[in-house]
């Protein structure tokens, strides 16, 4: 079963793609209408990623992932190391409802079972950071 999410690179390129692009990609893949909200969430979470990235490790970032047997998508997928973090952002929230953790929660319970099953790889070496 291939991964499935909007946008899939090493975390390396993640943070050469320019912001539009990666915007760009996460559109084609979305089936509804892209509203401004929507744009603008996406723009704020693609910023906060490469920064909390900054200093790259050996990994993948997956922006919209798709849950497998759930048919939901988390937000962000990071992988580093065999380690996997189940990302959702709540942009423009004023407060943290309980449906947020449990959310979040019960996808990253399904990480296990995603994460057994799809290899990872991650090739950047031949791509420089400045």
């Amino acid at each position: 079963m291939p991964i499935r999410a909007y946008y899939n690179e090493p975390v390396c390129l993640f943070l050469g793609d320019d912001r539009e692009h990666i915007l760009g990609v996460l559109a084609s893949g979305h089936h509804h209408d892209l509203e401004q909200q929507q744009r603008s969430a996406w723009l704020r979470q693609i910023s906060i990623l490469k920064s909390a990235l900054s200093h790259p490790p050996n990994g993948r970032v997956f922006l919209k992932f798709y849950i497998p047997r759930m048919g939901k998508r988390a937000d962000a997928v990071v992988v580093v190391e065999n380690i996997v973090f189940v990302i959702e952002f709540k942009i423009g929230a004023s407060a943290h409802a309980a449906s947020a953790f449990d959310q979040v929660e019960d996808y990253g319970s399904r990480s296990k079972e995603f994460s057994r099953r799809q290899p990872c790889r991650s090739d950047c070496s031949s791509v420089g950071l400045d």
